[in-house]
């Protein structure tokens, strides 16, 4: 008898809304206008990516806050770690994502410690979300940069 392997974490539920062109330009700049410092990029099919402002590390934590005004499935964090020259850092990196779920409570969505990479991808299966603050809290070497870019999906309202 052959063995039979049963995963099911390769089955995806996807929750996207269908959304009309004016929903979601309504919905991208109420996206721009809570995060004014952020460059947004509307990636077609209600995706949008925030290249959030550089990180300029201290030597201590440095706490970055963004906010989705909508429903929302968070896809990916990209991450781009560099010296004070924009060479790729080789320093230990260390960061957290968080998201607010009601005033006193943050859910930590992820947590690396001591990372030596400079290039990271960290993506999300199915991570549906309310509308809400994300809090990344970073720590490298003094001067070095840290640059991140969020991919999230609209669900509707």
């Amino acid at each position: 008898m052959g063995l039979i392997d049963i995963d099911d974490r390769d089955v995806i539920n996807n929750y996207y809304a269908q959304a009309d062109p004016k929903t979601l330009q309504r919905y991208l700049n109420s996206l721009k206008s809570e995060n004014k410092t952020a460059n947004i990029v509307n990636l077609g099919e209600g995706r949008f990516k925030l290249d959030l402002p550089a990180i300029v590390c201290t030597g201590a934590d440095v706490t970055t806050l963004f906010q989705i005004p909508f429903m929302h499935v968070l896809e990916k964090l990209e991450i781009k770690h560099v010296d004070s020259v924009y060479a790729d850092s080789i320093d230990a990196m260390t960061y957290s994502l968080s998201h607010r779920m009601n005033p006193n409570l943050w859910l930590i969505v992820l947590s690396v410690i001591d990372s030596v990479s400079s290039d990271i991808i960290d993506e999300y299966a199915n991570f549906r979300h309310e509308r809400g603050q994300y809090k990344i809290l970073s720590n490298s070497t003094n001067t070095d940069i840290i640059l991140m870019s969020v991919y999230l999906r609209y669900t509707g309202e």
